[in-house]
């Protein structure tokens, strides 16, 4: 029985000493996960630190982009409106111009019907001068030709 004492004895002392290395590992084990853990902490904060700025970066570049789009849009519909007021009154001058012209075409034209007019007047008022002329002329010319025929 002694022997059975003895070797239980041993038994237990060594159990126990399998005990504290296990428990030792175990607390070994304990810090390496904590300290993985504290060092996956660490990885994830700048991961997230690195994507919420990359975000942000995105998003100001995003906003810096449609500001600047919107600021050119706005910039070529102002352009856009100046140049259909200048071609409005570009067209206003042509159309003045053209009445203006056309004006000037009945003036002249008036003017023409009259200078036609007043020569007509002229003309129908020397028409007793110029067939009193024409019969001398040919009273001269019937005189004439009585002269060399006889």
């Amino acid at each position: 029985m002694k022997m059975s004492v003895m070797s239980l004895k041993e038994q237990i002392i060594a159990l126990n000493i399998d005990l504290e290395d296990k428990i030792k590992v175990g607390q070994l084990l304990d810090k390496r996960i904590e300290k993985a853990r504290y060092e996956f902490d660490k990885v994830e904060l700048v991961v997230r630190e690195r994507y919420a700025n990359s975000l942000e970066d995105e998003k100001n570049l995003h906003k810096e982009l449609s500001e600047d789009l919107t600021r050119k849009t706005q910039e070529l519909v102002a352009e856009k409106a100046q140049l259909i007021n200048d071609l409005k009154d570009r067209v206003s001058e042509i159309h003045q111009a053209e009445h203006d012209l056309q004006a000037e075409i009945r003036s002249l034209y008036r003017e023409a019907e009259r200078q036609l007019e007043a020569d007509r007047k002229r003309f129908k008022a020397g028409y007793e001068e110029r067939l009193q002329k024409v019969y001398i002329v040919v009273s001269l010319l019937i005189f004439h030709e009585i002269l060399f025929v006889f």
